[in-house]
């Protein structure tokens, strides 16, 4: 409408802040930049602080052909085997690799809030925290992979605890040669993903898979079960003891 006020011969920029069904920001940001394009003067230092971007140098000749555009997005449409691995045919995983030079396996994935949202469903003090029955899950998977019938055994070390929304986690699992009687040994580890090859792994749970039935627990062959002299415990409040 400011367009049409002024005279068909005049020199006024007019750029638009505010665009119907458009986001506020990114109108801003557009209109930002096309005043600069147009010869305003920007203070981008100012609008970036704070963010870590930089300035690069862009070549001078325009067939220089040297690109700087990101070029991931060919490899993720690869999927797992475009990063030498193989689909590991689960919710939870995303690759799975035999090791070169023994039996070993090895499984990973990634996980978040925005690729897995009904993770967010679990959540313990203000955290999200995978539920243990999802690393049981992903013992059990494993052991499908192997041939182990069995998770004989599964300790949870430490919880595996989520990042806020738009952050992810790194998952492994490995799986190592079986022993003398058939079974493997398991290890699940977790690290931030935005923290690069240098971020430490946590071990969130260790175990064993086996490939005949399971050794009978306490409570299957206990001819009385509570045991003799057993006390109960209220575990109404037991996340915020812990």
């Amino acid at each position: 409408m400011a367009a049409d006020c002024l005279p068909e011969e005049n020199d006024v920029v007019l750029l638009p802040v505010l665009r119907k069904n458009h986001d506020e920001e990114a109108s801003a940001l557009r209109a930002l930049a096309e005043f600069h394009v147009r010869g305003g003067k920007v203070d981008w230092e100012a609008l970036f602080a704070g963010t870590g971007a930089r300035t690069v140098d862009l070549p001078t000749y325009a067939f220089q052909h040297r690109r700087f555009w990101p070029t991931g997005a060919a490899a993720v449409r690869g999927g797992a085997e475009a990063l030498g691995l193989r689909s590991a045919e689960h919710p939870l995983l995303s690759g799975a690799v035999e090791l070169a030079g023994s039996d070993g396996f090895l499984f990973t994935g990634r996980l978040s809030v925005s690729t897995h949202p009904w993770l967010a469903d679990h959540v313990v003090m203000g955290s999200v925290v995978v539920p243990g029955t999802a690393l049981l899950e992903l013992a059990v998977r494993a052991g499908d992979e192997l041939g182990c019938t069995t998770v004989e055994e599964l300790t949870l070390a430490a919880p595996l605890v989520l990042p806020g929304q738009g952050s992810a986690v790194q998952l492994q699992v490995a799986v190592s040669a079986p022993d003398g009687s058939g079974r493997r040994t398991l290890t699940v580890h977790s690290r931030p993903a935005a923290g690069g090859a240098h971020e430490p792994w946590t071990r969130n749970a260790d175990g064993v898979l086996a490939s005949g039935p399971a050794h009978a627990g306490a409570p299957l062959d206990a001819p009385v079960w509570p045991p003799a002299g057993a006390r109960a415990l209220d575990v109404a409040d037991v996340y915020e003891r812990f």
